[in-house]
Order: structure tokens, then sequence, then C-alpha cells
């Protein structure tokens, strides 16, 4: 998907980590926000967001770890 396709392309850990600020952005955005549509944006952002560190997460354990290691770590 789109999330892999970035991972391969920029890197685990950069993506990791801007998704992780898009997160906060996008999760405390209800709070500075003031109209629905914007509260739309930003919770469509967060789904994006959690998206991406979803699957860099899942992505650097598969690295890192491999047969019973990983699935304890899992």
């Amino acid at each position: 998907g789109p999330a892999g396709a970035l991972l391969d392309r920029v890197g685990r850990i950069r993506t990791l980590f801007f998704a992780m600020l898009l997160y906060v952005a996008a999760g405390t955005s209800g709070t500075w926000v003031d109209s629905l549509p914007m509260l739309l944006v930003g919770r469509a952002m967060l789904g994006i967001s959690i998206a991406a560190v979803m699957t860099a997460t899942s992505t650097i354990v598969g690295d890192a770890f491999s047969g019973i290691a990983r699935s304890r770590y899992l």
C-alpha cells in the first residue's frame, strides 16, 4: 500500500518520526480547530498517521527479529 511504498522510498525511521509528528498534530487538532470540516480533516490525517506508524513499527520489528524472537515480541 501507500504506507509501505513510503517506507521503502523514504526509510523506516524517518517515516516513523514524521508519522508520529503528524499523529500528535492531528490528534490534538480537536482542541484548536473550530469547524466540523477541519475536524474531519484532522481525523483523516490521524487515520493516515496511524496507518504509517503501524506499518513502520511492524516493518522495523520484522527487520529486527526473526523466528521465535519475533513471535515473542509481537
